[in-house]
Order: C-alpha cells, then structure tokens, then sequence
C-alpha cells in the first residue's frame, strides 16, 4: 500500500504593525497612561533639543 505525501502549502507571513491609537484599545488604563507619559517625555526631550540648538545654552 502507497502512502501519498500531501502537497507542501507554501507558508506565507503576514507583518501586522498597530499603531499606538489602536493598541490603547487592547491596554488597561494605567499602561495607556505610561505609554502616553512617555510619548509626551519624549515629546519634550527634542523640543528641549531643539530650543537649545536655537537660544543656545542659556536655554536650559
């Protein structure tokens, strides 16, 4: 009796990128807070950067 091998299915992967808005949906209240403290803390790190690069050192 022959055994028949089943055709090998060509495995394909698929990438899936959420944004930061659509995970706040899947996230409890307080990791979605220190996600956006430190959006925001980064936010501010290259303002500061910025006005640094601008004013000078008087700046900070």
């Amino acid at each position: 009796m022959k055994s028949t091998v089943p055709p090998q299915t060509l495995k394909r992967q698929v990438r899936v990128v959420l944004s930061t808005t659509a995970l706040l949906s899947f996230m409890s209240i307080s990791k979605a807070a220190a996600l956006a403290l430190a959006e925001l803390g980064i936010a501010a790190f290259f303002l500061i950067g910025v006005a640094r690069s601008v004013i000078g050192e008087s700046a900070t």
